[in-house]
């Protein structure tokens, strides 16, 4: 197994035997071109199906899959392998399930203010028992108690709903918990919804989405703080709305699975009311519709995503990662080695 997944990720030989380089040099500045030498082509090698495309592209025209990112095959493969390595060690430290918390734990600030606000309103009312000359007050508290405790009931089955969904039972419930908890702010359990392979120092790219205003940006998901730099813009922006639609499983294959699901971002760009406000925000107003096909695994019960970004290369590696997460523990330690440099040419032998 592992030397059939080292030759497809190394580099494969040209007629004379040698190995091919991805990309030409560049020419040296000044430097003319020999007589009736062909120009140089940039390419690279698509992680995935192994076909030379321009090294400037951003999808394989062959097979369709994102290589943005992805880098040179054997660096990928490196990436991957290291993700199943720290997932490993994680497991072994104790594994990843997640501490049992309290229902107070389990609760947004809105809930609990709105919860305080109801008990404040209803005792107010209750005090008209004893100062019946604050009947008047008594009567104001009433009705702001029960409005703020419609608000605390609404806000309490969506927190207790939230919980159950976060459970992670099937691939798409584990896509919808990840992207509900960012909806509605809880980036914490988003972020643990991620396997922790993919929380390194690796810096990301996220794409603009210019129909909303949401601009690129690089960031690494080291800690919750990159992570969150990365996903905040695009689920909390102040005019801007996010519908998701249902996740939906893709394919399946053992402990992995592909989820899709399509987020719909709307800005509202404002404009006042009236006729004129209306046009306005006709006119400014933009949305944009992200189509997502997430890489999901099952461990110790749960699924979780594989990567947190947007878009990554990791999305269209399901065989690639199937075939490591069934390699032994002896088998990834050897792949983890780099092979040492073959001595330069001419070099004296040592000893």
């Amino acid at each position: 197994m592992a030397a059939t997944r080292r030759r497809r990720f190394s580099p494969q030989p040209g007629p004379d035997g040698a190995a091919r380089p991805r990309s030409a040099p560049a020419p040296a500045a000044g430097a003319a071109a020999p007589a009736g030498a062909a120009a140089p082509r940039y390419v690279k090698e698509c992680p995935f199906c192994r076909k030379e495309i321009p090294e400037v592209a951003l999808e394989c025209p062959a097979c369709g899959r994102r290589v943005a990112g992805a880098g040179r095959p054997e660096d990928f493969q490196r990436r991957l392998l290291a993700q199943e390595l720290v997932l490993r060690q994680a497991l072994r430290d104790g594994g990843l399930a997640e501490k049992p918390r309290g229902l107070l734990a389990g609760l947004r600030l809105r809930t609990i203010l709105s919860g305080a606000a109801a008990l404040a309103g209803l005792a107010g009312a209750a005090a008209a028992v004893f100062l019946p000359e604050q009947a008047g007050l008594a009567s104001s508290g009433a009705t702001l108690g029960l409005i703020a405790l419609m608000f605390f009931a609404y806000f309490l089955v969506s927190d207790l709903l939230w919980r159950s969904a976060s459970r992670r039972r099937d691939p798409a419930s584990a896509l919808k918990a990840f992207l509900r908890a960012m909806k509605i702010g809880r980036y914490r359990e988003a972020y643990a919804c991620v396997l922790p392979g993919d929380r390194d120092g690796r810096a990301r790219s996220r794409r603009a989405v210019r129909e909303v205003g949401i601009a690129a940006a690089r960031s690494a998901f080291q800690d919750l703080a990159g992570f969150r730099a990365y996903w905040e813009p695009i689920f909390a922006t102040p005019d801007t709305s996010a519908s998701i639609s249902r996740p939906r499983t893709f394919s399946e294959q053992g402990d992995f699975a592909t989820v899709s699901v399509g987020i719909t971002l709307t800005r509202d760009a404002g404009g006042g009311g009236g006729i004129i406000g209306a046009a306005i925000r006709a006119a400014t107003a933009g949305s944009a519709t992200l189509s997502m096909r997430k890489l999901v695994r099952r461990v110790e019960g749960r699924w979780y995503l594989v990567n947190g970004e947007l878009d990554s290369p990791e999305d269209g590696a399901m065989e690639e990662l199937a075939a490591l997460a069934a390699a032994p523990d002896g088998q990834l330690v050897e792949l983890s080695r780099a092979p040492e440099p073959a001595p330069a040419a001419g070099a004296p032998a040592e000893g």
